[in-house]
């Protein structure tokens, strides 16, 4: 159990270690995009301000003759556009001359003209150079009085062929802040999802691990009950040889009984030791080596033909009722199917007084053939019928032991049926008798 425990605590560790690189993983991969979509999206906005900007040069520029009215309201329109884009601007001369500004921020005129000579001093620090058909747009970040900015600055010439500098700004506080509230969030979710698979995983890990546990705890009391069914008979030929040894003048005829009772018990460990043979090729998928079409007619006369002389010595009527009207066929393997009848018709005749009867019932039922065998023996409780097919479960153990049984024949059996993908059940009355019942899948021919 502990090691066991601490399987399920490794799968739940490596689980969740494995979830968390995964979300640590996405959460990066998402705040990247964000980030890097975030930052073209303001760039593109801020060429693209300055590219529309380059059309009212001549509305800006007071050297130049005036301008047409319809000009003048279209550069208000647009200037209320930017303000309301976050979008800040500057448009200067060569030398020291500002031709207009706008700004939503609160920045100095003279610190917002201050920037734009920038690029041109250090246009190497440039994050982005965008060539376009008008020229060349440059975009940098700056920081003024503790406030990240995204500029973008390019060069046009107004209508009397003097440049013009244009410039737009956005204040990277306000994306920043939600990548910032972004982050948080996904952090938490993290965390979150952290503990949760903690939590999922501990139970998934421990739905994992239930076969293996469920076949440790069936290996572990496979073993106990063999060892202990073991121990009987090897106690008993001990004892038997034991007397014998004590008077080692005595004749062979003398010591027979010890002998023979010896020698019996070596028939019991035969026995039992072919039965957890099956056992164990049952629990490695080996128990049926082949399916083929099988006659279960023919497999029930076999099986009665054998078991006569036994139920006659014991004044037993064993009768056999086939079905004449369709032929049953079943896919398995001859010898199995085989043996099954013959672990539960050896029960019948061993548990039923003389003087009763036994019969052995084959029907077509549809596209199943089902196989009863009723007797007249001493029953059981029903709690009892479900379990019989339990490894070493016997509803009488001292009187089992005496007829030679070792637990196991009904679970082979089971195991039997089951791998040919039929159905074994039993219902009885105590004093009354009992009906084993098979099922098994009908194969057409």
């Amino acid at each position: 159990m502990l090691e066991i425990n601490k399987i399920r605590t490794r799968l739940t560790i490596l689980n969740s270690t494995v979830v968390l690189a995964i979300l640590i993983a996405i959460t990066a991969f998402i705040l990247i995009v964000v980030g890097v979509n975030n930052d073209n999206t303001i760039d593109n906005e801020l060429v693209t301000s300055a590219y529309t900007l380059k059309r009212y040069i001549s509305v800006v520029d007071y050297n130049l003759p005036e301008v047409s009215q319809e000009s003048i309201d279209e550069y208000h329109q647009y200037q209320q556009r930017l303000l309301s884009s976050y979008i800040a601007y500057g448009i200067y001369g060569s030398g020291e001359q500002t031709f207009a500004t706008s700004s939503i921020y609160d920045m100095p005129e003279e610190t917002l003209s201050g920037l734009r000579m920038e690029p041109f001093y250090q246009e190497n620090s440039a994050i982005k150079v965008l060539s376009e058909a008008d020229g060349i747009y440059y975009i940098h970040s700056c920081n003024v009085d503790g406030q990240n900015y995204r500029v973008c600055t390019t060069v046009a010439s107004s209508d009397d062929g003097a440049l013009r500098i244009i410039q737009t700004l956005y204040n990277l506080s306000i994306s920043n802040s939600v990548i910032s509230q972004l982050r948080k969030t996904m952090i938490l979710a993290v965390i979150l999802g952290f503990l949760i698979s903690i939590a999922t995983g501990y139970l998934i890990a421990g739905r994992s691990i239930k076969p293996i546990k469920d076949s440790m705890d069936r290996q572990s009391q496979f073993i106990a009950d063999a060892s202990h069914e073991l121990r009987t008979p090897v106690t008993i030929m001990k004892t038997n040889l034991d007397v014998v040894m004590e008077e080692p003048d005595s004749t062979v005829a003398e010591q027979m009984e010890w002998i023979d009772s010896a020698y019996k018990e070596t028939g019991h460990m035969q026995n039992l030791i072919s039965d957890l043979l099956e056992t164990v090729k049952s629990d490695l998928g080996q128990l049926v080596s082949e399916k083929k079409p099988v006659d279960m007619d023919e497999l029930c006369r076999e099986n009665i033909s054998r078991f006569r002389r036994l139920a006659r010595n014991k004044d037993i009527a064993l009768t056999y009722i086939p079905d004449d009207m369709e032929r049953c066929i079943v896919k398995g393997d001859r010898s199995k199917l085989f043996e099954v009848l013959e672990i539960i018709t050896d029960n019948a005749i061993r548990y039923t007084p003389s003087g009763k009867n036994i019969t052995l019932e084959l029907i077509r039922d549809g596209d199943r053939v089902r196989i009863a065998l009723t007797d007249e023996g001493i029953g059981m409780k029903k709690e009892d019928t479900e379990k019989i097919f339990d490894r070493f479960y016997r509803v009488d153990k001292a009187r089992s032991r005496a007829q030679g049984g070792s637990g196991l024949g009904l679970s082979i059996a089971k195991d039997i049926v089951e791998a040919h993908n039929g159905r074994i059940y039993a219902e009885s009355r105590i004093d009354e008798g009992t009906t084993v019942t098979v099922i098994l899948p009908a194969a057409e021919v």
